[in-house]
């Protein structure tokens, strides 16, 4: 049930469940708010995080002292891969100093009281673009869609590891971990013995109950973009073959979520001819957004991924899952997280998130032409 804001009149706040992985978000909404205040409220949220964004303290490291730049070997293996481009090289590395590696038994260790432990095992590549400090918004869409690519081929090659249950990628949008030095531009590739226990295992449960349980035969994101489609007032663009949005459960202010339009669960058998129209739909939004933060505006674009394994069993305990029944119904799914707000305590206590700006406004920012997202920031 919506409750008022009485700090601001006709502002109510809701409490929405994610239907891919049950997490509730307080979401806000300006129904009967007068014009005039909805646009001071939203010109206030954006001189905000502009402001953030512009005062982020932290120094960006030197060419010359970063990992990758130049012909220094110190700390990476030898190149995975290399990749010429009109932009430079692209290169796959591995540094010398990381938490996980394979090659290692991955036999659990004696348990040490009440804590299971066991050897980290794992893979952990990095996808080195040719410039220290070139934005991704400052890329063309063939090079990102090159980066996409190799990524997904990363993927693919990593997941016939049979140790290996889960392989994603990230990408560190503008330094949000510049203080630990990770500031030149690249694609992190992680892969990782377990389903994560957080984000990923509830999404799978109940994109399997969904579709098998319900007797639904469509996935869940497929059900959700049919009926964003139909709304449309929380689409953000679209293209041919890929969807962007603005969940009505965003975590985040401004979180949009990228899918593609047909049904697919694993993001490495996306057809080699689509990663360019991806990369240049995400790169249309992150410009956007960086007209309406500032181009320091720190974010994270996460990859959900099916699994590469057999994983678990059916919600009611039924047989075990087998790899064609993740690909019935689990949907991949790129999210870009931009962080404006230090999360909340609520969110550590209750696992509630806070979405101050709603979803359908922040919608309605991002389609706007460029030239008329600056008169919100002026």
């Amino acid at each position: 049930m919506p409750f008022t804001d009485h700090r601001l009149d006709g502002c109510v706040h809701e409490l929405v469940e994610s239907p891919f992985d049950g997490g509730f978000t307080i979401v806000r909404h300006l129904p009967e708010v007068p014009p005039d205040q909805q646009e001071a409220y939203i010109r206030e949220l954006l001189s905000h995080w502009r402001s953030r964004a512009t005062n982020r303290t932290g120094l960006m490291p030197l060419e010359e002292w970063c990992f990758y730049c130049g012909n220094d070997r110190q700390y990476t293996y030898p190149d995975e891969a290399t990749h010429q481009t009109d932009s430079g090289l692209i290169r796959v590395v591995t540094l010398k100093q990381v938490p996980l590696r394979t090659g290692i038994p991955i036999d659990r260790t004696p348990a040490d009281e009440t804590y299971s432990r066991k050897n980290a095992y794992g893979a952990l590549e990095r996808i080195i673009l040719p410039s220290h400090d070139r934005r991704i918004a400052e890329l063309d869409a063939g090079t990102f869609g090159l980066c996409l690519q190799i990524a997904a081929s990363r993927i693919a090659d990593l997941a016939r590891d049979p140790n290996l249950k889960y392989v994603t990628f990230f990408v560190d949008g503008n330094g949000v971990v510049e203080d630990c030095g990770f500031i030149h531009t690249q694609l992190q590739v992680i892969g990782v013995t377990d389903v994560p226990k957080i984000r990923i295992a509830p999404q799978l449960q109940r994109s399997l109950g969904f579709y098998y349980g319900q007797q639904k035969e469509r996935c869940l994101t497929c059900e959700t973009i049919g009926t964003e489609l139909k709304r449309i007032d929380r689409i953000v663009l679209t293209t041919d073959h890929f969807l962007s949005w603005i969940p009505y459960a965003s975590r985040s202010p401004l979180e949009v979520c990228f899918t593609p339009l047909d049904h697919a669960a694993s993001y490495e058998e996306t057809p080699p001819s689509q990663f360019a129209e991806l990369a240049g739909l995400i790169l249309d939004v992150v410009r956007k957004l960086e007209l309406l933060l500032g181009t320091r505006f720190p974010y994270q674009l996460k990859l959900f991924n099916a699994p590469v394994w057999s994983f678990g069993r059916f919600p009611n305990g039924s047989p075990e899952v087998k790899r064609e029944h993740i690909q019935n119904a689990f949907h991949w799914r790129l999210v870009l997280d931009p962080n404006l707000e230090i999360p909340a305590v609520i969110r550590e206590v209750v696992d509630y998130d806070i979405n101050v700006l709603p979803p359908k406004v922040g919608a309605m920012l991002l389609r706007l032409p460029d030239h008329e997202i600056s008169k919100w920031t002026s």
